[in-house]
């Protein structure tokens, strides 16, 4: 087999394209597994890509630009296709930046999209499975940033990652979410830093399979100006070691969105919540035996809008919740969630690491932070927040940015579209759950080894 494998690499071309040659053409008639490397300066859209397990990679500075209104920048109907290190932006109204509109397996990794007038990342149009959304930069948005799946439940995104990414800022004519998830569609969405949306930063709504679990972990999500902050529409899901600050409804917000009855086997667990205008964890439909917990959370209301966490409900679980001050957290105002005046909360749920990756005690600590998190927490890619190392139970999870190798399933961190690297804190920033960027079999990473772009500066 190995004969094989050493086979295909040798066939695996690297084709570097200069600023005004026909990138899409390249890549349209590039074979199995070939990349195509964008150097640095401007490449015309728009493209529609149809070869499969086709690379399209630049360095943070091959900027894709369409100022058109009759398409969007690019479109991708072939699986397997990999967007690495790319820049997107401006584009005009309802100009998406990337539209998946058929294939599974599809990565885009390490891209910035700024100033989007329609959506920049979308799997909307048909079926997808294993969408993989890392590492990405979106910034001063002018629609929602990420949305898969159909809304109506006819399309789903299956068994998708989104993860690491930075979203800063959306203003829209629409809701203008940092990300969605539609109905049926499931996965993990994990680690991501989303802050100053319009609309809910995230919003999950949920499926009607019990199997269907959307994981929402770790995640910093800060503020909307006309929704609640973290929005569960419907389960299975669950909502764990996340830290949300309030937005004018409230923080954490699950309520059955339509009437469709999915308020079930919705666990929030161990999150650490701040409500401003709203509550800062809200619940409603809720009732006995539909597998809903909210548990080991901590949450301050600011004064003059009710209780911070939601009264208790006969027959559903809601143990070791504190509805405390801002003394419950070190410094809260500025960022400091570390446990001050928390105690221990209620073991047996599924809570084996904190906020920032560190394994926790059992029973845990209540809220997001075990213990020695970050002191600050800057609107920046989660891997540039300082974590430390921790004491007490033993630190197994591995950071997926330690520079030590140029495997594809650890990404580095630098902002596309510029040279300054995040990588300067190395070593200390927090300790995010390892990702898979690839996803798409052994045999798949084997073949494109050869061109996965990092996050490096040019």
């Amino acid at each position: 087999m190995w004969w094989w494998v050493a086979s295909a690499l040798a066939t695996v071309q690297s084709i570097e394209v200069s600023p005004g040659e026909d990138w899409c053409a390249l890549a349209n008639a590039a074979n199995y597994g070939d990349e195509i490397v964008l150097l640095a300066g401007e490449h015309a859209g728009p493209c529609t890509l149809r070869a499969p397990n086709v690379t399209v990679r630049g360095d943070g500075q091959a900027h894709v630009v369409y100022s058109g209104a009759n398409s969007n920048v690019v479109d991708i109907e072939a699986s397997g296709v990999v967007l690495s290190g790319l820049w997107f932006g401006p584009t005009q109204t309802n100009i998406d930046a990337v539209k998946i509109k058929s294939g599974d397996d599809i990565q885009i990794v390490d891209c910035l999209f700024e100033r989007i007038g329609g959506i920049s990342i979308a799997a909307n149009s048909t079926d997808s499975v294993g969408v993989q959304i890392v590492g990405n930069h979106l910034d001063d948005l002018q629609a929602t940033g990420i949305y898969l799946g159909c809304h109506d439940g006819t399309c789903r995104a299956a068994d998708f990652l989104i993860a690491e990414n930075l979203i800063d800022g959306v203003v829209s004519s629409g809701v203008g979410y940092g990300l969605e998830t539609k109905l049926n569609s499931w996965g993990i969405i994990r680690d991501n830093v989303i802050n100053d949306t319009q609309g809910p930063a995230i919003e999950v709504y949920g499926s009607n399979t019990d199997s269907d679990v959307t994981l929402v972990e770790g995640n910093y999500a800060v503020g909307s100006t006309n929704d609640a902050t973290l929005e569960i529409a419907g389960g299975p899901v669950i909502v764990r070691n996340n830290i949300v600050i309030g937005g004018t409804g409230g923080g954490i917000l699950a309520y059955d969105y339509g009437g469709r009855g999915l308020q079930r086997e919705v666990q929030i667990i161990g999150n650490s919540v701040v409500g401003k205008a709203g509550a800062a964890i809200g619940v409603s439909t809720w009732a006995a035996d539909r597998g809903l917990v909210l548990a080991n959370n901590a949450a301050w209301q600011e004064s003059g809008y009710g209780p911070a966490l939601p009264a208790a409900i006969a027959g559903v679980d809601m143990s070791s919740n504190t509805d405390c001050d801002a003394a419950c957290w070190s410094d809260s105002a500025s960022g400091d969630f570390n446990p001050a005046s928390l105690g221990v909360g209620t073991g047996g749920y599924d809570m084996a690491t904190d906020f920032c990756g560190i394994q926790r005690y059992d029973p845990p600590i209540i809220g997001a932070i075990e213990r020695d998190g970050p002191s600050s927490l800057p609107i920046d890619f989660k891997d540039a927040i300082e974590c430390n190392s921790g004491t007490g139970p033993t630190d197994t999870t591995t950071s997926t940015d330690d520079d030590t190798d140029d495997t594809p399933t650890e990404p580095d961190d630098v902002d596309p579209g510029s040279s300054a690297s995040d990588d300067a804190n190395e070593g200390g920033g927090c300790g995010c759950r390892t990702v898979d960027p690839v996803g798409s079999g052994f045999w798949l990473a084997i073949l494109a080894m050869a061109g996965r772009s990092r996050r490096k500066a040019a």
